[in-house]
């Protein structure tokens, strides 16, 4: 909900916990939350004018004009509404083919895999919220640090410095609060708000939503397509959702409900590709991925419909809570921006580094973890007013992506 505090961010606050889960629950968590993230960022896009996500955008956008026609508790009640409908269709339908998705996924070898993963670097090349030239520099770096370490299987050691504590590379949790989370962090702290746009709550709202059933559908299917586009994920399919709407209907009130209806669709055609190829398309999916590597789990398709049919179950209770977080507890929910900010991401950040220090002494490495975040600090404080996205990225997916290329220059060109 807070600006800046998503689905990778909470991930991160949630490590010590998601150790102690076997790998399918890891990823249900990682499911339901994922989806939760959803739910919550458009209600402070709507009553505050504060984007919780970058997928609420247009909600900021259309929030205004919403106002004046005095149509806020529409927009809260039929986006509830709708973000739940798009969800169950979406689970509904992956659920019905996964047999199929199952029989496609079997043609699936290694130079497929090697494609895939650079199609995602090339789209995190493309990554909007920088230049072209600065993304190709903090992949670079991202690569750089990433292949920090003795690698066994490419028989190389990188960076070391004869350092014992550098033959492992890199811990990533340091790694991703010093320069991704500290400098979203800098660049996302708000002054507070203090009104919050009152509005209704109605039962005949579930009534009244099938005026914008077609809206919610148009948000649905484009927000499941666009889920698969690397490195933007739910925030293209609200974009695109919103595009579209826009040119179809030209109606604020249902611009933001398509919008946010393909956030929750996309946020769950965002996993597929992780789920059933191993393929991580965002950075909180690569952090996901990193996570069960330690728990030495591998994705397959023995594990695919066991997945599935358990995040689909977790789904349901997820928007269930959702739909009354984002409606009836909306107004409740949005107090928190009533809390000086700056305070309040202060102690964030405070807690995430006391975590930090904690998983270090998981590993008795409590004083290198800790050292690696000061190390680094100085260079997120420089990276303040960039998206660090694309070196996050590509650091927690540097091995893996050289490997597989090594793999595929053995068995095809050598």
């Amino acid at each position: 909900m807070l600006p800046g505090v998503g689905a990778t961010v909470s991930v991160l606050i949630l490590f010590p916990i998601l150790l102690t889960f076997d790998p399918i629950n890891i990823i249900v968590c990682f499911v339901s939350l994922y989806s939760m993230t959803q739910y919550v960022g458009s209600v402070p896009a709507l009553l505050l004018g504060v984007p919780g996500e970058a997928s609420s955008l247009p909600a900021v956008i259309e929030g205004q004009k919403l106002k004046q026609q005095n149509k806020i508790s529409d927009a809260i009640a039929y986006t509830a509404i709708g973000s739940l409908l798009g969800s169950v269709i979406v689970v509904t339908l992956t659920l019905a083919s996964g047999p199929l998705i199952e029989e496609i996924a079997k043609i699936y070898r290694t130079p497929v895999q090697t494609v895939l993963i650079f199609l995602v670097l090339t789209m995190m090349f493309f990554y909007k919220e920088n230049k072209k030239i600065i993304n190709l520099a903090l992949m670079l770096l991202g690569y750089l640090l990433g292949m920090v370490g003795i690698h066994g299987d490419l028989n190389r050691e990188f960076l070391t410095f004869g350092n014992v504590n550098l033959y492992g590379g890199l811990p990533m949790f340091p790694v991703i609060l010093s320069l991704f989370v500290f400098p979203l962090f800098l660049k996302t702290i708000k002054t507070p708000v203090r009104d919050i746009t009152p509005f209704q709550i109605k039962i005949s709202y579930f009534v009244t939503f099938f005026q914008h059933s077609l809206s919610s559908l148009r948000g649905t299917l484009l927000g499941f397509i666009g889920g698969f586009c690397p490195g933007m994920t739910h925030a293209f399919s609200s974009q695109l959702a919103y595009v579209t709407e826009k040119a179809v209907s030209k109606d604020s009130l249902k611009s933001v409900v398509s919008s946010e209806t393909a956030n929750n669709a996309g946020a769950f055609s965002a996993i597929l590709p992780l789920i059933v190829l191993g393929i991580p398309i965002s950075s909180s999916e690569a952090l996901l991925l990193a996570i069960l590597e330690t728990k030495s789990f591998a994705f397959s398709l023995n594990e695919f419909l066991p997945i599935l049919q358990k995040s689909a179950l977790a789904l349901l209770i997820v928007n269930i809570v959702g739909i009354v977080i984002a409606w009836p507890l909306a107004k409740y929910l949005c107090k928190i921006f009533l809390v000086d900010q700056k305070k309040l991401y202060a102690f964030l950040f405070l807690l995430l580094v006391i975590l930090n220090y904690y998983i270090g002494t998981l590993y008795y490495s409590q004083y290198y973890y800790m050292m690696v975040l000061l190390c680094l600090l100085p260079l997120g404080y420089m990276l303040r007013k960039v998206n660090t996205m694309p070196l996050i990225f590509c650091f927690i997916i540097a091995n893996y992506s050289i490997e597989l290329l090594w793999i595929s220059y053995q068995l095809y060109i050598m």
